[in-house]
């Protein structure tokens, strides 16, 4: 990857790549996967660090979202890398799109991450796992109904309708 690529695709309009790699032309999907290893110095020269570590997490959330829209079989191996990224939503980020691409030679990979110690990575986690066709994948997201906390309840009760379960 050329540096002044890395930085023209941190710039380009993100619809434009989703619309690119959804054609299946290979250069949408070559540049997302591209985006999982841009340090923040490769997206913005500015000296404003924990605001340009935020946009380098921003667009490599962006791009496993994507590639897990897409379905590509492609990046699973980068993505499983990102699940251990020591920022939760690009853990999180990474078990929904391994479940969205759907091939269970990543479930090995996701099952850690259901007793990961952010309750939303573990809800992530847990449905792409189910996703995967891992029966115990529901457990996680049935208990998370009863918790305290009411985004972590709203997000398993989603999670839940979305493999199909019917939750109230």
């Amino acid at each position: 990857g050329d540096h002044r690529d890395l930085h023209s695709f941190s710039t380009r309009r993100s619809s434009d790549l989703k619309v690119l790699s959804q054609l299946g032309q290979e250069d949408g999907s070559k540049k997302l996967m591209e985006a999982l290893s841009l340090t923040p110095s490769v997206i913005s020269t500015s000296p404003e660090g924990p605001h340009r570590n935020r946009r380098a997490g921003k667009l490599k959330m962006f791009a496993i979202e994507c590639l897990g829209e897409i379905g590509s079989l492609a990046a699973i191996p980068r993505i499983c890398k990102a699940l251990k990224s020591r920022h939760w939503p690009i853990r999180a980020s990474s078990a929904w799109a391994l479940g969205m691409i759907g091939d269970r030679s990543a479930l090995p990979s996701v099952m850690p991450l259901t007793r990961d110690r952010v309750k939303m990575v573990q809800i992530s986690a847990a449905e792409a796992a189910a996703r995967l066709g891992e029966e115990k994948g529901t457990a996680p997201l049935r208990s998370a109904l009863v918790d305290k906390d009411k985004h972590i309840k709203y997000k398993a009760a989603e999670s839940l309708a979305k493999l199909g379960y019917k939750t109230g």
